[in-house]
């Protein structure tokens, strides 16, 4: 299989740089089987807007478009400042935290509707700026970090909707991180921070939980960078880089050892996006791209290299106030 899938690029890729950087990226991917890795899919869209308490679950289709709404509740909590969903032992979970009062909240997801609360925790750090789950088959974890004191807390995710046990605390770290993203190749955990007002990023490998080795640092790359991703397409990892600014998205393939492998992907884009969520379904990758000020979205499938390709949908009469999307 291995040599099948090396003949067949080197019989269509033309060897320029650009095109041999990747190939050897691509070709190192192969040689442990991460090519073939399966893909986790997604079937619900999570909107949620903190401004008005309001929150709506549509599934999607296979063909990838946002299908029917399943879940619209208004009247929720307006002080959530973080929520993300995740996946234990085929049970889904939204995760709440509320900065102001140091709450966390936990809820089941059942057949595209909010449910019952499996969590409820006050009296916590009022101070975590990031909150991201990290997930592999060995665990589920969620990473805090606290800008002003440079801590991370790393906790577990229990397979029953609760924050479970802490396996990392340490201080006296970067207080520039910007964005904090895991991803998983087939071989390990990684997380990668990226400081924008510096312009640096450094991958760690996820070791039982706690922050492991570093396996990636580049402390000369563009600071403009407001939305960063990490997905994978076809089994191979993808980071991209999305500018507000200059309208600028870049991807780069992530490698099985955990450093930014070769850029697949350069183009000028829409400016105007507030909201980037990427997501798999029926073996296929795709990107969501939201505008608040039009209510706008449009989503198009990322290519097998990594890039963005044909648009499959586009929606102009969404609500103009959604501050968190996601994708379970």
């Amino acid at each position: 299989m291995k040599t099948f899938y090396s003949f067949i690029l080197l019989t269509f890729f033309s060897i320029s740089n650009s095109n041999a950087q990747f190939l050897k990226s691509l070709l190192e991917l192969l040689q442990d089987n991460s090519y073939e890795k399966n893909i986790v899919e997604q079937s619900n869209i999570f909107f949620f807007d903190n401004a008005n308490g309001v929150n709506k679950i549509y599934d999607i289709g296979e063909n990838g478009k946002l299908n029917t709404k399943t879940f619209d509740k208004g009247g929720l909590n307006k002080s959530w400042d973080q929520v993300f969903t995740y996946n234990s032992n085929s049970k889904t979970f939204a995760f709440f935290y509320d900065n102001g009062n140091g709450t966390i909240k936990i809820y089941n997801i059942s057949n595209g509707v909010l449910g019952t609360k499996t969590y409820d925790k006050s009296g916590l750090n009022k101070g975590w700026d990031i909150i991201t789950p990290i997930a592999n088959n060995n665990g589920k974890y969620v990473l805090f970090y606290d800008k002003d004191s440079g801590v991370i807390k790393i906790y577990t995710l229990t397979s029953n909707g609760e924050l479970g046990s802490k396996t990392y605390d340490k201080s006296g770290l970067n207080k520039n991180w910007f964005s904090i993203k895991a991803f998983e190749t087939a071989t390990s955990l990684y997380v990668s921070f990226y400081d924008k007002k510096n312009g640096v990023i450094k991958n760690y490998a996820i070791e039982e939980g706690k922050l492991g080795t570093k396996t990636y640092e580049n402390t000369n790359i563009n600071k403009g960078w407001n939305i960063i991703n990490t997905y994978a397409v076809k089994g191979v990892n993808i980071i991209s880089f999305y500018s507000n600014n200059e309208g600028v998205y870049k991807s780069y393939v992530l490698t099985n050892d955990g450093k930014i492998g070769a850029k697949v992907y350069n183009k000028n884009i829409n400016s105007s996006w507030d909201i980037i969520s990427p997501y798999a379904i029926s073996n296929n990758t795709y990107i969501l791209f939201y505008d608040n000020g039009r209510g706008l979205s449009k989503t198009y499938m990322i290519t097998e290299d990594g890039g963005l390709g044909t648009k499959i949908d586009e929606n102009n009469a969404l609500r103009k106030t959604w501050n968190i999307i996601d994708v379970y």
